[in-house]
């Protein structure tokens, strides 16, 4: 398991990147990791092709919506776990205001040490790009029903 430290620089380079370079980080991460391609929303082909050729030759956005979909729908076989760690112990809408790095890492720490995605992405590498993504598209604001920003 990652370090507090080790997992720190990791959000800190992750969030230190533009919307497009997380999401081709993203693209590309997922894209290399075959058991991950296996849970996505991936239509077969027939004659079966390989996932990674099924996956390379969806346009950037369909991929990235196949991503976006495969994380939601693991996710949500978790949903009142992540609920009960991210809103309730971590009392993520009381704490928006705080710096993006400090929530993250808290949210972070708190998923790798209570292992509630760990059975939903057994490769602890990804769940760094998958939390700063959902992150930043307001994943967790939806989760705990945080109400809007003024």
């Amino acid at each position: 398991m990652p370090t507090e430290k080790e997992i720190e620089a990791e959000v800190r380079r992750l969030l230190a990147l533009d919307p497009a370079a997380l999401e081709s980080e993203l693209l590309a991460v997922a894209g290399a990791d075959e058991a991950f391609l296996e849970s996505l929303p991936l239509q077969v082909t027939v004659p079966p092709e390989p996932l990674k050729t099924v996956f390379a030759s969806l346009s950037p956005k369909q991929r990235l919506d196949a991503i976006r979909r495969g994380i939601e729908e693991q996710l949500d076989k978790r949903r009142e776990d992540l609920r009960q760690l991210v809103c309730v112990k971590l009392k993520y809408c009381d704490r928006r205001g705080e710096s993006e790095l400090n929530l993250v890492v808290a949210i972070l720490s708190g998923i790798l040490g209570h292992s509630v995605l760990i059975l939903v992405f057994p490769k602890a590498w990804l769940i760094p790009i998958v939390i700063v993504y959902l992150f930043r598209n307001g994943y967790f604001d939806r989760l705990c029903e945080c109400p809007k920003k003024k």
